[in-house]
């Protein structure tokens, strides 16, 4: 059968054999065995990269599903390629990271955040930084679960410049109880991001101080890794990161 794919992780497998771990269209995670394909003779060797999104044909083996063909849709190289290229990686990790809820939106959101840093990868890293808030604000909500701001009055309350705003692991906000504690503009982009539809988030032409784009991430990172650990009754798998 014929998938659209993103490629997540690849090892070696016995001798020539290489073992890859796939997003699939379809909402799924998989391992995917290809074979010979370490040989140098192999013209496919150069298109299963980490990162790319790729069309694969599958055909189920004894044990797994065996590539046949593949073909490169994007590689995203203008973003692997930059200085900015932790964003790939940072991706990948947590699409890896994330329970296989075999959602498709998991996919769609991937390709398009991916593809949306590509393009914008040499030019413009703060709309990069709010393009990947935009990316964990998504996944939290395939996971089920709504940023709380119901400790403020309501979200039209005004946030004073001096006002003390702590986060919490549970996505629950509080103006003077313990926590991580944020600045009233990292506040606003939060909410802006959570508030938001996200096919029109992407399409917005949002400009924030980059340190207050890095404070919102690491904070939609924070709480990405603490619900999913609970819900794994796992460790954190991968360090909380900014751009």
């Amino acid at each position: 059968m014929r998938y659209r794919a993103l490629i997540l992780n690849t090892q070696q497998f016995k001798d020539n054999d290489l073992l890859i771990k796939v997003l699939l269209d379809t909402g799924e995670k998989i391992n995917v065995k290809s074979k010979a394909i370490k040989k140098i003779t192999s013209r496919n060797l150069t298109k299963i990269e980490v990162g790319n999104y790729v069309e694969v044909n599958l055909i189920q083996g004894k044990t797994m599903q065996i590539l046949t063909e593949i073909r490169v849709l994007n590689n995203f190289n203008e973003l692997k390629t930059s200085v900015v290229s932790t964003a790939t990686w940072l991706i990948l990790e947590a699409i890896q990271f994330l329970p296989d809820l075999q959602d498709i939106r998991t996919f769609d959101i991937a390709i398009e955040i991916l593809t949306k840093c590509n393009e914008h990868s040499k030019n413009n890293l703060e709309l990069i930084s709010y393009t990947l808030c935009i990316f964990f604000a998504e996944l939290l909500k395939i996971i089920g679960v709504t940023i709380n701001f119901d400790n403020f009055a309501n979200n039209n309350q005004k946030i004073k410049k001096t006002d003390n705003i702590f986060v919490d692991s549970s996505l629950g906000f509080c103006s003077y109880n313990s926590g991580i504690q944020i600045d009233a503009t990292t506040f606003k982009v939060i909410r802006f991001v959570s508030d938001g539809d996200f096919e029109q988030l992407i399409k917005t032409n949002f400009s924030a101080d980059k340190i207050y784009l890095s404070s919102a991430l690491s904070t939609f990172i924070f709480w990405f890794e603490s619900l999913v650990a609970r819900k794994l009754n796992s460790y954190r798998l991968f360090a909380t990161r900014s751009l």
